[in-house]
């Protein structure tokens, strides 16, 4: 069965959630998020989250990847 096109999201809760993220990181947050419902899931694979977040191989970019995976997704 496929998600519906639209998932619920709270203001709150989000501005709540990403206070402490950067505009990148906040960025990368959201791009996920979406990809994960459209999908079902996310890659298991660096590259080509950096594909899908648009993330270049600048060190601060991939570390943004890398914290927002690591705090924000199981």
């Amino acid at each position: 069965m496929r998600n519906p096109p639209a998932f619920q999201f709270y203001a709150d809760d989000f501005i709540g959630g990403t206070a402490i993220l950067s505009h990148t990181e906040r960025g990368i947050y959201i791009v996920l998020l979406c990809h994960q419902w459209n999908s079902g899931g996310l890659p298991d694979d660096i590259e080509r989250l950096k594909i899908l977040t648009r993330t270049n191989s600048e060190p601060k970019d991939e570390a943004a990847l890398r914290y927002v995976l690591e705090t924000k997704f199981v």
